[in-house]
């Protein structure tokens, strides 16, 4: 039987961490959040296994996309609103 898709991609964290040290328990962990698929499927796997207090979303707007870039920016704050993660 197949293991769940979160489930792998959580053990593959955990291991990298393990390895590199990246996410120490007294300290928060910044994530860079674009909005895209990538980025929304980190910070949803770094809060499970952080906790929300924890992290910290950082999108950052250069303005060089007009409106969507503005939509992207109002996606990301709206997702860590409902979400209760701090950006």
């Amino acid at each position: 039987m197949k293991k769940n898709n979160t489930k792998v991609l959580l053990e593959k964290i955990v291991l990298l961490n393990q390895k590199q040290n990246f996410y120490r328990e007294n300290e928060k962990t910044l994530v860079g959040f674009s909005g895209g698929a990538d980025s929304v499927t980190l910070l949803h796997a770094l809060c499970t296994l952080l906790g929300r207090e924890k992290i910290v979303a950082l999108h950052i707007n250069h303005m060089l996309r007009g409106e969507e870039a503005n939509e992207d920016e109002k996606f990301c704050r709206d997702f860590c609103k409902k979400r209760g993660i701090p950006f």
